[in-house]
């Protein structure tokens, strides 16, 4: 595969640019030996997008489409690798409210003191579903009240990910299952590599 030419349309360029920085990022021995086969369907399907913007057919099956939720995928898998060990803290709130209680507070100040010492980690903040428009925009507000008092402790937003069921950019939480969250709370999952982790390989 090789990367976008100049000549294209600007948006097509620069999406095609983010893709291939998403590629080349998932390109690992790791992700090569547990799952090869996923690996290059999408070097396939990026070289297709590729060819496809160069000769602008709109007309046929888009390969842009099907690249996005196969790199989702397999960034999911390159985290599984990783990040192993999970950790989590829950985060409660005042009634209705995307305030935290004052025990919430300390276990927020717990999570900055406890990665303070890691050299290596990523904080997954996840929130509950909710029924109806407003609890569900109460749950984000919720979640993003969290993200944004770990960013101002100082945690760098490049080592944060958010989580909602239903949302196919999700991160998995775990290699077997998911964390429940209720849908009056928020969870932090703090996750931390663990030497030697396995993942079954594509069959």
């Amino acid at each position: 595969f090789r990367s976008p030419e100049s000549s294209l349309p600007d948006n097509q360029e620069a999406d095609l640019q983010a893709a291939y920085k998403d590629l080349t990022a998932l390109l690992t021995e790791d992700v090569k030996r547990v799952s090869p086969q996923k690996l290059a369907r999408l070097q396939l399907l990026y070289d297709c997008w590729h060819q496809q913007a160069s000769i602008s057919k709109p007309e046929e099956v888009s390969c842009s489409d099907e690249f996005k939720p196969a790199a989702i995928g397999l960034e999911n898998i390159a985290q599984l690798l990783l990040y192993s060990e999970v950790k989590t803290y829950k985060i409660a709130f005042r009634y209705n409210s995307e305030r935290l209680t004052l025990a919430s507070s300390k276990t927020l100040s717990k999570v900055v003191r406890d990665v303070a010492a890691l050299k290596d980690f990523v904080v997954v903040i996840g929130a509950g579903s909710a029924v109806g428009k407003n609890q569900q925009g109460l749950q984000e507000r919720r979640r993003k009240t969290v993200y944004d008092a770990l960013a101002k402790a100082g945690i760098p937003e490049k080592r944060m990910r958010e989580y909602s069921e239903g949302d196919s950019k999700r991160v998995r939480l775990s290699k077997d299952e998911p964390v429940a969250v209720n849908n009056k709370q928020a969870m932090i999952i703090v996750k931390t590599p663990r030497v030697n982790s396995e993942l079954a390989q594509d069959q």
